[in-house]
C-alpha cells in the first residue's frame, strides 16, 4: 500500500457540538450498562448541555486544557495489583469525539490480521479467520499474549505515525496534550498523596460507607459552587407545590401497592377471606390517593394503608408469631422487632445512595424534616420496606428461619429486641434478599435489588435537577 497522504481531518469536526453530544451520550450508556452512574458522570449530566456548549467551544479555538488522571489500582487474581489511570468525564468525551473522526479514516490502514479495538471486529471475526487458514492446510498456532500490553505500546512511534497522517497541528497538539496527561494533582495544586487527598484536591465529594453500605459520613472539597447550587434545587423542590407532592403521592402509591402485592403472594387457602378484605380496603385508600393535595392528607391515607395491611399480615403469620398491627419504639413482638432491625438496615443504604448523588438526605419531599431524621431517605425506602424487609421477614417466619427464641424481652425498654442470633437470620436474609437479580421493575435496567435501590436514587436526583423528569416507584406483581 503506497504511503498515504494527510487525511482530511480537523480539530474543527471533533470540536462539531453534534459529534460531542453523540460522544457524551456514549459514555453515559456505557455508566448505564454498568448499573449505576459514576459520580463525575453524574455530575456532569445534571447540566449536560452547557458542559457540552462550553467544552465545544473551548475546542474551536484551541483552548481546551485535559485534566489529570486518576490513578486506580485493581487487585489481579494472582496476587498482583493493575494500576489503571482513569480520565475525567470531559476527557473521555473528548477522545470519543477524537475517535470518531480519525476511526473512520486510519482504519483502512490497519493490518488485514488486527481485530483489536476496531469497529465492527472482534473475537469472533478472529476465531472464524483462524478457522479459514485451518481450513485452508495450516496445522499450527502459536499462542502468545502481550505482557503489560497497554504500557509496551511504542507511544513515540505511533505520535511520528499520526503526525503522517493528519496536517491539523491543532489537532495534533490536543492530542499530544491528552497523552501527556499526568496522574497528579489539577495543576497548581500541591502534590497530594493516598485516595483522601487526592479527591479532596480534585474537588470530588467523598462518601464513606461501612463494609454493608451503611453511611458514615461525608468528606467535602473547598469548592462549595455546587453544594450549594444542589442544596438550593433540592429546598426548592421541597417547597414547590407542583413538584414534591406528585412525587409524594407516587411514593405513597409504590409502597401501598406492594403491600398489596405482598399480601396477594402470601394469600392461601386459609386466609383467603382476610388476605382479601385487606386488598379491598386497601384498594379504597389507594383511589383516594390523586385527590390528596397536601402532604398531611398522603400521609393519612399511607397510614390508614398501613393499618389494614399489617392487621392482616399479623393474622397470617405462623403459631407462635402472630402480632396485633405494627409497633416501635419499642417493638411488642418478635415480628415488629424483626422488622424494625431491616427497616433500620435499608435506611441505612437509602441514606447512602442518596449521599451519592449529591443529595442531603434530610430535606424530605413526603416527610417532614425532624430533628436528626434523614427524612429524603425515609421517602427513597418506602417502596423497599414491603419489597424487601416485609418479605424477608415473612419468608424467615414461614422456614422456621426465625423463631420465637430470636426474640427476648427487654424490661429497660418495656418491649421485644431481637437477639444476637435473630439479627444474624435477618442479615443474611435481608443481603440474600438485595443481591437477588430482577428485571422488568425499571425499564432497561436488570441487576441486584441493591442496584435497583440506587437506580432509585439516582431517578430522585433527577427529579430534583430536572423540572421535566418523573419519578415512579418499580414494578412489582
Amino acid at each position: 500500500m503506497a504511503a498515504p497522504d494527510h487525511l482530511p481531518v480537523s480539530l474543527a469536526q471533533v470540536a462539531d457540538l453534534g459529534r460531542l453530544t453523540t460522544a457524551w451520550d456514549e459514555v453515559l450508556a456505557g455508566d448505564r450498562d454498568d448499573g449505576m452512574l459514576g459520580p463525575g458522570v453524574a455530575r456532569f449530566a445534571r447540566d449536560a448541555e452547557q458542559n457540552l456548549a462550553k467544552m465545544a467551544s473551548q475546542l474551536s479555538v484551541g483552548g481546551y486544557r485535559p485534566g489529570h488522571l486518576a490513578p486506580v489500582s485493581l487487585p489481579r487474581a494472582d496476587g498482583q495489583v493493575r494500576l489503571l489511570h482513569v480520565p475525567v468525564v470531559r476527557d473521555r468525551i473528548v477522545e470519543r469525539s477524537i475517535l470518531a473522526v480519525l476511526g473512520p479514516v486510519i482504519d483502512p490502514w490497519l493490518g488485514p490480521f488486527s481485530y483489536a479495538y476496531r469497529p465492527g471486529l472482534g473475537v469472533a471475526d478472529a476465531v472464524q479467520a483462524v478457522a479459514r487458514l485451518r481450513d485452508e492446510g495450516l496445522g499450527w498456532v502459536a499462542r502468545s499474549d502481550f505482557h503489560d500490553c497497554f504500557t509496551e505500546i511504542p507511544v513515540s512511534r505511533l505520535r511520528r505515525m499520526l503526525r503522517v497522517l493528519v496536517e491539523d497541528p491543532v489537532l495534533l497538539a490536543l492530542i499530544e496534550d491528552l497523552l501527556d496527561r499526568p496522574a497528579a494533582a489539577p495543576h497548581g495544586a500541591a502534590p497530594v498523596r493516598g485516595l483522601r487527598s487526592w479527591a479532596l484536591a480534585s474537588e470530588v465529594e467523598l462518601v464513606f460507607l461501612s463494609r454493608r453500605g451503611t453511611y458514615l459520613g461525608q468528606a467535602w472539597t473547598a469548592v462549595a459552587g455546587r453544594r450549594i447550587s444542589r442544596l438550593r434545587a433540592q429546598l426548592a423542590v421541597a417547597g414547590d407545590p407542583a413538584r414534591a407532592p406528585p412525587f409524594a403521592r407516587a411514593v405513597v402509591d409504590a409502597k401501598v401497592r406492594k403491600q398489596m402485592v405482598l399480601l396477594q403472594r402470601l394469600a392461601r387457602r386459609d386466609n383467603t377471606e382476610i388476605v382479601s378484605s385487606a386488598v379491598g380496603q386497601i384498594s379504597e385508600l389507594l383511589a383516594m390517593l390523586p385527590q390528596c393535595g397536601t402532604r398531611d392528607e398522603l400521609m393519612g391515607i399511607e397510614g390508614a394503608a398501613a393499618r389494614e395491611y399489617f392487621a392482616a399480615l399479623g393474622q397470617i403469620m405462623p403459631d407462635g408469631l402472630r402480632f396485633v398491627g405494627r409497633s416501635r419504639q419499642p417493638p411488642g413482638d418478635l415480628i415488629n422487632a424483626a422488622l424494625s432491625y431491616g427497616y433500620a438496615i435499608i435506611l441505612g443504604e437509602a441514606v447512602s445512595a442518596l449521599c451519592a448523588t449529591g443529595l442531603d438526605p434530610a430535606i424530605g419531599l413526603l416527610h417532614a424534616e425532624q430533628d436528626n431524621r434523614p427524612s429524603l431517605a425515609l421517602d427513597l425506602m418506602e417502596e423497599f420496606r414491603p419489597l424487601v424487609v416485609d418479605q424477608l421477614v415473612v419468608a424467615a417466619a414461614r422456614r422456621g428461619e426465625l423463631r420465637p427464641e430470636h426474640g427476648h424481652r427487654e424490661e429497660a425498654v418495656h418491649g421485644v429486641l431481637l437477639t444476637k442470633a435473630g439479627r444474624e437470620v435477618i442479615v443474611g436474609q435481608y443481603e440474600q434478599r438485595m443481591l437477588q437479580h430482577t428485571k422488568g421493575a425499571l425499564p432497561g435496567l436488570s441487576g441486584s435489588m441493591r442496584r435497583h435501590l440506587y437506580r432509585q436514587a439516582e431517578r430522585l436526583a433527577a427529579y430534583v435537577h430536572d423540572p421535566l423528569a418523573t419519578w415512579t416507584g418499580l414494578s412489582w406483581r
